[in-house]
């Protein structure tokens, strides 16, 4: 039973990927909305070419997966090593919902949003209601808000640590040693 769970856990590992990937892709292939549309202030700047880096194909992509016991979790999460994808050759995307990540935080390249979450969450030790949709919720920065159960899940599978969550800054020695761990 533990095997498939872990199998399944793999499987939404590898569809989240799959999907973040097609994400990326149609960024890249927008054709660029004429400058009088409100599409224009919609939608990224996503023309193909140097800006637009590709995306490796779900063959070519390696997974490492870790199992950590520590006493934190709630169950057996695995944490990803895949790079975050890149938005437009600089700007590095939320390893939960796919929105911009604002910085490092919590162990994980997440946005303002994903970061606050996560720390109200913790600190106030929120008890989400349980998924009504089989816990299979894809968190994307447009539906991040529907069920927090699922994105609470997301943040502790992507790798945020509840360890982290402090009432001040990270000093930058230990956000190295975070950052060297999760190479390892």
């Amino acid at each position: 039973q533990q095997q498939q769970q872990q199998q399944q856990q793999q499987q939404q590992q590898q569809q989240q990927q799959q999907q973040q990937q097609q994400q990326q892709q149609q960024r890249c292939s927008l054709p660029p909305a004429p400058p009088s549309s409100s599409a224009a202030t919609m939608r990224p700047p996503a023309a193909p070419g140097p800006r637009c880096k590709p995306v490796p194909s779900a063959a070519t992509l390696t997974i490492k997966t870790e199992y950590s016991r520590s006493p934190p979790m709630l169950s057996e999460e695995p944490t990803s090593s895949i790079p975050d994808l890149e938005f437009d050759g600089d700007t590095v995307l939320c390893r939960v919902c796919g929105d911009r990540a604002s910085g490092f935080h919590y162990g994980v390249h997440s946005c303002e949003g994903c970061k606050g979450f996560f720390r109200r969450s913790i600190q106030q030790k929120i008890q989400y209601r349980p998924c009504t949709k089989n816990q299979q919720c894809n968190i994307l920065r447009i539906n991040r808000n529907r069920c927090q159960y699922c994105r609470l899940r997301k943040c502790i599978s992507v790798g945020m640590s509840r360890d982290a969550v402090r009432f001040g800054r990270v000093p930058k020695r230990e956000k190295a040693r975070i950052m060297a761990a999760m190479q390892h």
